[in-house]
């Protein structure tokens, strides 16, 4: 080869390269905080919660065939060692808790794939969530010894000796203080950041298993303990509450999903006022209880907020995440640094995956989107797979491989899990599948209960595990029709659960939905509901056991007459669309003549 030659492809080489480097989307092209050491001191806290087993990217196709992934533990992995190269040990990692069940590679791997992925990451504390008991307490126990991560819970004790678990569980941690090393311009100081973990009080209420042998203690009266002793006893800068409870923001069309940088002057609109969260920021602020940020989760939202003047984090889960910037000012009187909460920051909500959609710089889909998906830079670099971590994932990704490509049946729709007040083709389909395979007269499921949705397309069995990934079993069990109008009156007061098998009339007063009539309906006729009369009645077991809002209608309603399990609701489910003929087609599920809610004004 003459020097001629080499040096042409030496040259298109180098122009293929600044080729693909000018193509990449550049996400942050904002202005952002910079490593430095001149005031104010910035300190990121990197924010992840409920990622449920989604290590694997969750993977589509569009309208044009084109694939495209949203999640990936490997994507998440990447940003997170860029800002490592920008902040170094300045860079803290907290997750407020979700760890397993969603996916099929947590499913086979018993959750075992959660904890070699954060162990290799570097996550430095993760909250108690409600699904870390989904395995038994005692599996838990065991799990979180194998964590190089500690688990952080204040708020949870054992009912029968009465100590906190943090005494004495393994691993199992009520508190934990960052020392970071901060070189100013005259002088070398520590700043501490201290961090303490809450878990939801709905646990008993929403987990799989019985936890009855655990105690949750109460929010505010933690934080007090623990805010006093962080800021008086441990001379902390800053307090830092992780928590398995978070705000819900509706997306209003333009907010929820635009990456940019927030300040307590341009929060996020649209959010909830007396929920869990806010309750409590208000009481802390009504008790002087002071605190520098939440990072949240449980309720799976996007959002990047300040409550009662604290800024608080939350992401749907694997598909985003956000970054705290805490900024901290030298104070005169008390001769120590606090947080300069006029340039507390957010970055977010950061989208996870390989390629975005040029228009909107994240990677939510929408099916009629005709652009061309490319790949991006975050902070100047771009996103790349790690081949360490790749390699550390290798077992249970070989595991599941041989899974992705079985497609089961084919759906001409898109199917959404966001149930509120009208039927839903996704919600109808595992209701029908319910009450045909137990062979009951009235059938339902919880919203919360489908993880996802279901893109126009083949459907594959793993997107059957991603969709239905608790191993709850379908029961039936026996009711009047008097005892069926008091359970859907009960658990439908505040939002709508979605039934197979009846047609309901309501009216919604003062915030509240009142049932006011119902009939049954088959699919072929509809009759007018027998209070005397005796009807099947289909469930998942967790809301039969009294999970979530049956609750009340448990109350009442002590025994299950005549109850019947018929199998995990995942494997019924596969069987069903296994055999379905044809397509998934909204008229088969959907009766537009027939509505199953009709709500009066």
């Amino acid at each position: 080869m003459n020097f001629q030659n080499l040096f042409f492809i030496i040259s298109l080489f180098i122009f293929s390269c600044l080729s693909i480097e000018e193509d990449l989307i550049d996400l942050t092209d904002y202005d952002y905080p910079k490593n430095s050491s001149s005031s104010p001191i910035i300190i990121p806290i990197l924010s992840s919660n409920d990622l449920h087993g989604g290590i694997f990217p969750q993977v589509y196709s569009d309208s044009k065939k084109q694939k495209f992934s949203k999640g990936g533990g490997n994507y998440l992995y990447s940003y997170k060692k860029i800002l490592e190269e920008e902040w170094g040990n300045k860079l803290i990692w907290l997750d407020a808790g979700d760890q397993f069940q969603g996916t099929m590679e947590c499913m086979l791997s018993d959750g075992l794939i959660m904890k070699d992925f954060y162990n290799k990451a570097g996550l430095q504390g993760i909250a108690l969530g409600n699904h870390e008991f989904d395995y038994g307490v005692e599996y838990l126990k065991e799990y979180i010894k194998k964590q190089k991560y500690p688990l952080m819970v204040t708020n949870m004790k054992e009912t029968a000796s009465g100590k906190y678990i943090s005494e004495t569980w393994e691993n199992v941690i009520d508190h934990k203080i960052f020392d970071i090393p901060i070189v100013t311009s005259d002088k070398e100081i520590v700043i501490k950041i201290g961090v303490i973990g809450l878990t939801t009080q709905s646990i008993p209420r929403e987990t799989a298993t019985d936890v009855s042998s655990l105690t949750i203690t109460d929010y505010v009266e933690e934080t007090r303990k623990w805010e006093s002793k962080l800021r008086n006893e441990y001379n902390c800068n800053a307090v830092i509450v992780v928590a398995h409870f978070g705000p819900y923001c509706e997306n209003d069309g333009t907010d929820k999903y635009i990456l940019t940088m927030r300040n307590s002057k341009t929060p996020q609109k649209l959010c909830e006022q007396n929920d869990d969260i806010s309750n409590y920021l208000k009481q802390l602020k009504e008790n002087n209880i002071t605190i520098d940020g939440v990072v949240g989760g449980h309720r799976h939202n996007v959002a990047h907020h300040w409550i009662s003047g604290v800024p608080v984090v939350e992401s749907s889960g694997p598909d985003y995440f956000n970054i705290l910037y805490l900024a901290f000012k030298y104070n005169d009187t008390s001769g120590k640094y606090i947080v300069n909460t006029d340039k507390v920051q957010i970055e977010g909500p950061v989208p996870i995956c390989e390629k975005l959609w040029p228009d909107s710089k994240n990677c939510e889909y929408k099916y009629e989107d005709s652009s061309v998906m490319k790949k991006f830079k975050f902070h100047g670099k771009e996103i790349m797979i790690d081949p360490e971590m790749v390699q550390t994932l290798k077992y249970w990704e070989d595991i599941i491989i041989s899974k992705l490509n079985i497609n089961l049946i084919e759906t001409e729709e898109n199917m959404d899990n966001n149930f509120i007040t009208e039927e839903t083709l996704l919600t109808n389909l595992i209701n029908d599948i319910g009450r045909i395979v137990t062979n009951s007269d009235i059938c339902f499921y919880n919203p919360t209960g489908l993880r996802t949705r279901w893109y126009k397309g083949p459907l594959s069995e793993i997107d059957i595990f991603r969709m239905l990934p608790f191993n709850n079993t379908w029961v039936n069990f026996e009711m009047t029709g008097e005892e069926v109008f008091h359970l859907i009156q009960d658990i439908n007061q505040k939002s709508l659960y979605p039934f197979s098998g009846v047609i309901q009339t309501l009216t919604y007063k003062n915030s509240l939905y009142y049932l006011k009539g119902l009939l049954i309906y088959d699919g072929f006729e509809e009759t007018p509901l027998d209070m005397k009369k005796t009807y099947k009645i289909c469930t998942n077991d967790f809301l039969a056991n009294g999970g979530s809002r049956m609750g009340p209608v448990r109350a009442w309603y002590k025994e299950l007459r005549n109850k019947k399990d018929f199998g995990i609701v995942r494997g019924l489910a596969l069987k069903f669309l296994k055999e379905m003929k044809g397509k998934i087609r909204e008229d088969k599920f959907i009766d537009k003549n027939y509505p199953k809610i009709n709500i009066e004004k």
